[in-house]
């Protein structure tokens, strides 16, 4: 399963992306997280269905203490607001440090 995840809110020089890659690695997903110029944060995951399920749902309950989460959209590979990732996924998880689109 793959799917493309829009954090929205104070997620940006919070450490939120080095939260996704901990725990993205710990549920098993490979994929990519980044800042987006709009202040959201993008991440790309892929994994069996089971575990980006847990994922998301981690997702959508935790953050780090100095986020605040407004909104996380989630769109699976087939649904027309998807965008596969913006680079070759590793093996396992990247936190991309350069601002995204």
């Amino acid at each position: 399963m793959r799917i493309t995840a829009i954090i929205s809110g104070r997620v940006q020089g919070v450490g939120y992306r080095d939260f996704v890659k901990k725990n993205a690695m710990a549920f098993g997903i490979k994929g990519l997280v980044r800042n987006l110029g709009n202040g959201s944060v993008e991440i790309f995951a892929e994994g069996n269905d089971k575990d980006i399920e847990r994922f998301v749902s981690f997702l959508k309950r935790e953050k780090p203490s100095a986020a605040n989460i407004d909104l996380v959209e989630v769109y699976a590979e087939m649904h027309g607001k998807y965008r596969g990732p913006w680079r070759d996924v590793p093996d396992g998880f990247i936190a991309d440090w350069h601002s995204g689109d």
